[in-house]
């Protein structure tokens, strides 16, 4: 669909027509069958009227609304918003045309064709790259940001990844690649000022940023998002949802669709519903999956020997796990007999998604139904779901952790003081079982069987001469912080052997503490120098940091996700063969891993066969289309060093600010190593401290009126208090006079209009008059 519309309304985002070529000719031709002029043709002076059109195809990124015209010409708003974009193809972008006329392919030690293919494939299209780990991701990001550096000389470059410590490993290795200089990028985070990142836009065009500092950046107009080209997003299956990626992109394309977009990540998805939403969500028009076992890379990819070790509880563990459930069997039977439960769960085994589903089924049968029985059932599936999240605990990783919930749990509902889960874990027989577990772990060193699985693959492992274990390094792989401390503390009985060490984030749980950026740094530092040769990690590992190539990788649970999975195994058979060993308790966890696996192929047939997969056919094309750039092979000098861009980075954040103000001073200081979330928090507290400009107020205005008719519909009001013609002196008001008045006002008033809006300033004004009087008479009568 396209509307035309007077290009006033458009300042903001003015763009041109298509230009294709036709029988030689260049013009601008529309692609749409529906046209609306914009105002009152019966009202306005044809002579001095002279719209100027503008073409605007139908989509869905951008809100708008179109409007129709009544019999006297006045503007009638629809009654459904339609959405609509701006369709343009060539944009007045300063371009180098004699740059354009080839694109540089660096000169690598070892050439991989399917990198020079996916690189041709990126520089033209939006493209979702899926690569195994360690095939080369981040040197195809490096040579798109080279070539679109070199096509277009005044446009800026962003490469967004989700963590701080990914910044400067993928700052230095596409440095390293494109062989740009380091004065020629930028790392911006939260931890640099506003007046900082304001100052590296107006003199840098490569940017290395955490996409909550880039989405705050452009909120607070610090960066033009027309000026923006090239957007590579790194671990792009985040970009769904309300993930700062999804609103980076939102925002971005609200003024500019005329960038390239490159996503990079090992998995797109793991469902084919998952994958569409990141195709949609980053505007994707080309979509490349490999797999290890794919032709064109299996010949660059090592060999991974994958054995599963499935274990079987011991018999005090089945005891301890039979008397649990007799704890909670009433509340089973309960659902049981309500029917809302498959006649195929058993209490002993309840497994946590069984009853998510089925408590699903029931919400939404039940959506209009109020009654105590509904709130006694809805309670009922929350104790069983929390009891069989502890089941699993008992099941996969051990009596510790299992012990550990249990208390965990019970702190929780005697917090709450009612509910099913409070009557349950308050009793006495509960309290009388937590009493004989805690006996027991006290008396005996119960390590679950997979532990001494763990131990014999070890020491297996590592059984060579002390020159031989050197050089081998492992990482061990779990879900739950507890369960990789307790590894690691395991694991200190067989030192000098293995030297383990823990690889936790950042936050901190109810038994333990985090570990900052600083810590982890040191602990990666650690691991490739060979002074740690196993890591217990948990997921913090799994994804983005470059850890290095492992020998052995030990799963020691398993993942329902297969993105976690492909992540975990990804870690080893980069630069030599490596194994890898999934630990797995029956009848619990092999079944989830027979599910991720056959996940993972489903989507990726879905994806090959390319049925499934909608993709955008609306990117434009952003060289001219009479140019077509040739591949070359260039030699590019190194000149990016990872000690000079930490040394220019520490430089610049201290020194040449444009303004000297107290964010720069507090920059110079020693850093904080703080969570990145909590850093991004108080970035966003500091914006909303600032002055808020005009929009900003109208906008909190329309907000403030809205709720306030909303709560006179309501009838939250007190009519004795407030619709007396006078206030008495002694009235409880727990609304301001401003909001009073607003209540009289707008009774009857149907929507929030502009005109509403504008008597909402007016009584804001009277009131301030009011209050300046009567404060200037107390002064008088004062003196």
């Amino acid at each position: 669909m396209i509307v035309l519309r007077d290009s006033s309304d458009y300042s903001d985002s003015e763009v041109d027509l298509p230009s294709i070529e036709v029988n030689g000719e260049r013009g601008n031709v529309p692609t749409s069958v529906l046209c609306n002029v914009e105002g009152s043709l019966l009202n306005s002076n044809p002579a001095l009227r002279q719209p100027n059109l503008k073409c605007i195809k139908h989509n869905q990124d951008v809100e708008n609304t179109t409007f129709q015209l009544d019999l006297r010409g006045c503007r009638v708003p629809s009654s459904q918003p339609q959405v609509i974009t701006e369709l343009e193809n060539n944009i007045d972008i300063p371009k180098n045309i004699d740059a354009m006329q080839n694109w540089i392919f660096p000169q690598t030690q070892q050439y991989r064709n399917y990198q020079k293919e996916f690189c041709e494939q990126a520089l033209f299209h939006n493209l979702l790259l899926a690569l195994p780990t360690g095939l080369g991701k981040t040197f195809i990001a490096a040579v798109v940001m080279l070539n679109y550096f070199r096509w277009f000389p005044e446009s800026k470059i962003i490469f967004l990844a989700p963590t701080k410590p990914l910044l400067l490993q993928q700052r230095v290795a596409c440095s390293n690649v494109a062989g740009m200089s380091p004065g020629a990028t930028a790392e911006l985070n939260g931890e640099v000022s506003p007046d900082r990142r304001l100052f590296e836009y107006n003199t840098k065009r490569v940017f290395f940023m955490t996409p909550q500092t880039l989405q705050n950046d452009l909120k607070e107009h610090l960066l033009d998002a027309k000026s923006i080209i090239c957007l590579i997003f790194d671990e792009a299956h985040r970009a769904t949802g309300n993930h700062s990626y999804a609103q980076v992109m939102r925002a971005v394309l609200r003024s500019n669709s005329h960038f390239r977009v490159l996503g990079l990540t090992a998995t797109p998805g793991s469902s084919t519903a998952s994958v569409q939403k990141v195709v949609d969500c980053l505007h994707i028009s080309k979509l490349i999956v490999r797999n290890e076992e794919s032709i064109d890379i299996r010949s660059y990819v090592f060999h991974k020997k994958i054995q599963l070790i499935k274990v079987t509880i011991s018999s005090e563990m089945n005891i301890l796990k039979s008397d649990f459930a007799n704890l909670y069997r009433p509340y089973f039977n309960f659902l049981r007999q309500k029917k809302l439960i498959p006649i195929n769960c058993e209490c002993l085994n309840i497994k946590a998604y069984t009853l998510f589903v089925s408590l699903r089924k029931y919400s939404f049968s039940s959506k209009n139904v109020q009654s105590k029985e509904k709130s006694k059932i809805m309670s009922c599936f929350t104790l069983l779901i929390s009891c069989a999240h502890i089941t699993y605990l008992l099941d996969c990783h051990g009596i510790i952790q299992f012990y550990q919930k249990l208390v965990e749990t019970k702190n929780k509902a005697e917090g709450k003081g009612s509910g099913q889960s409070f009557w349950l874990f308050t009793s006495k027989p509960f309290a009388f079982y937590l009493e004989h577990l805690h006996n027991k772990i006290q008396g005996l060193s119960l390590n679950h069987p997979k532990m001494n699985h763990l131990l014999e693959l070890l020491k297996e492992h590592f059984k060579d001469t002390s020159e031989g274990y050197q050089n081998q390094r492992v990482m061990i792989f779990t879900e739950f912080r507890n369960t990789a401390e307790y590894i690691t503390t395991t694991l200190l009985a067989i030192r000098p052997m293995v030297r383990a060490s823990l690889f936790i984030g950042q936050a901190n749980s109810a038994y333990s503490t985090g570990m900052n950026q600083m810590q982890q740094k040191e602990t990666i530092d650690q691991f490739r120098a060979g002074v740690i040769n196993t890591l217990v990690a948990t997921s913090i590992g799994e994804e983005g940091l470059d850890i290095g190539d492992t020998d052995m990788i030990i799963c020691y649970d398993a993942s329902s996700s297969p993105i976690r999975t492909i992540q975990r195994m990804g870690r080893t058979g980069r630069k030599k063969s490596g194994k890898v060993f999934v630990l797995l308790t029956e009848d619990c966890e092999d079944s989830k891993w027979e599910r991720s696996q056959v996940s993972y192929r489903r989507v990726q047939k879905v994806i090959e066969s390319g049925k499934k997969i909608a993709l955008k056919k609306d990117v434009p094309r952003l060289i001219p289309s009479n140019i077509q750039p040739i591949f070359k092979f260039q030699a590019l000098q190194n000149n990016a060093d990872a000690t000079l861009i930490l040394n220019s980075y520490n430089n610049n954040s201290s020194s040449l600010s444009p303004v000297n103000t107290l964010a720069n001073q507090a920059h110079s200081r020693s850093k904080r190593y703080l969570p990145f979330i909590v850093d991004d928090v108080f970035e966003d507290m500091e914006s909303n401290l600032r002055v808020p400009t005009e929009d900003a107020k109208i906008k909190r205005f329309k907000s403030d009126y809205r709720s306030c008719i909303y709560n006179a519909r309501r009838n939250v009001f007190s009519k004795p208090t407030y619709m007396g013609d006078k206030l008495t002196k002694f009235a409880k008001v727990p609304h301001s006079l401003l909001t009073l008045s607003i209540y009289r006002r707008g009774r009857l008033l149907q929507q929030c209009s502009p005109s509403s809006v504008t008597k909402y300033l007016k009584y804001e004004e009277k009131f301030k008059r009011k209050r300046m009087k009567k404060t200037s008479n107390a002064l008088f009568q004062s003196t």
